[in-house]
């Protein structure tokens, strides 16, 4: 994101700003869509794991 950055703080046009919001929002929806992906293929997705760190596949 373009930026000037006088005396420690980022300047930032107000119009880059829901263009990064955006960009991160998909770029964090793809990150979740491939972790849940992985997680399914290697048969984690539906383990429920408790406080003490113990996996159950909650029968």
């Amino acid at each position: 994101m373009p930026h000037e950055r006088p005396v420690g703080h980022h300047r930032v046009k107000l119009t880059d700003i829901p263009k990064r919001r955006e960009q991160r929002r998909r770029v964090r929806r793809e990150i979740i869509a491939r972790l849940t992906a992985e997680s399914i293929e290697l048969g984690l997705y539906d383990l429920f794991v408790d406080d003490s760190g113990e996996a159950d596949d909650g029968r």
